[in-house]
């Protein structure tokens, strides 16, 4: 007959380490949806301001080639200068480049807000993309 007198005290030092080892998955699983979680807010939010920001360029870019015609036909009559044409037109040029910049930055942020999700919506179906994209839009388009 045999007495384990060393086996209980190991027995119980590895149920403890066991234990501890499975609080610490557990922390670390939380610690893992919590930054899941926090890079889809960040996503989401970088994607509304590109969002925002595209829409103004688009509308400064508007504004500027108004600027421009208005400018070109001023100088066609003979009201405004050559520099004042070359002015409009740099600026208008400017701010065409400035509102595709801002069009491929929101791209950008789109594909990475998508990655964020795990999934890519032009992968889907015709119907499950457009309620996406309403839903997106519907989003994009509030005020937080």
């Amino acid at each position: 007959m045999s007495l384990p007198i060393f086996e209980g005290g190991r027995k119980r030092a590895e149920v403890q380490r066991t234990t501890i080892e499975q609080e610490k998955i557990a922390w670390q699983k939380d610690d893992l949806l919590n930054n899941i979680e926090k890079g889809l807010r960040t996503s989401v939010q970088r994607l509304k301001a590109s969002y925002k920001e595209l829409e103004l360029a688009q509308q400064a870019a508007i504004a500027a080639d108004d600027n421009y015609k208005i400018v070109q036909a001023a100088y066609a009559q003979g009201v405004t200068t050559v520099v004042q044409l070359i002015d409009a037109q740099n600026m208008m040029t400017r701010s065409k480049f400035m509102a595709a910049s801002a069009y491929y930055q929101f791209i950008l942020d789109y594909v990475k807000a998508e990655r964020m999700q795990g999934r890519f919506v032009f992968l889907a179906d015709d119907a499950q993309r457009q309620d996406y994209t309403n839903r997106l839009l519907n989003n994009l388009n509030t005020e937080e």
